[in-house]
C-alpha cells in the first residue's frame, strides 16, 4: 500500500492532516499520516513513532513530506524510513499535498515526489495587488 506520512514541528503536520481531510473527506486521506515533532521531544521519540507507522505495512511504500529541510523531523523521517521504499519531500504546502493526493494512486513514488516539488514552486507566487 502506498502511503503518504507528514513530519513536522509542532502541531503543523497534525494540522495539515485535519486541513487536508476537511477539504478532501475522510476516506480520501486514509493514506496520510501525521507525525508532530512536540517541544522537548527527543528525535528518538520521533522515530519510534514513525517505527509504528512503518510496523503497521512492512511493505508498503512512503511518501515523506517534512515541514524544513534538514530539520529534526526531516533528518528523523530519514533515519527512520531508510529500510523502506521512500521519497521525500521536504518545504511542504497545502497545495501540493491536495494535488499529489487526487493522482497518488496513479504515481510512482518518484513521479508523486517530482510532482510535489513543481505543484510547490508554481504556488507560490509573489501577489502585488495595485495601490
Amino acid at each position: 500500500m502506498k502511503h503518504i506520512v507528514i513530519g513536522a514541528h509542532g502541531n503543523l503536520a497534525e494540522a495539515f492532516l485535519e486541513t487536508v481531510r476537511m477539504i478532501a473527506g475522510t476516506e480520501q486521506t486514509s493514506c496520510i499520516h501525521a507525525i508532530g515533532m512536540k517541544e522537548n521531544m527527543d528525535p528518538q521519540a520521533f522515530i519510534k513513532k514513525a517505527e509504528e507507522l512503518i510496523d503497521e505495512d512492512r511493505d508498503g511504500e512512503y511518501l515523506l513530506l517534512a515541514d524544513l529541510f534538514g530539520a529534526s523531523p526531516c533528518n528523523s523521517l530519514l533515519m527512520a524510513f531508510q529500510h523502506c521504499r521512500y521519497r521525500l519531500v521536504a518545504g511542504l504546502n497545502l497545495g501540493m499535498v491536495l494535488e499529489v493526493l487526487f493522482q497518488f494512486d496513479d504515481m510512482s513514488l518518484e513521479e508523486a515526489a517530482e510532482h510535489m516539488v513543481e505543484i510547490g514552486k508554481g504556488g507560490i507566487q509573489n501577489v502585488i495587488l495595485p495601490a
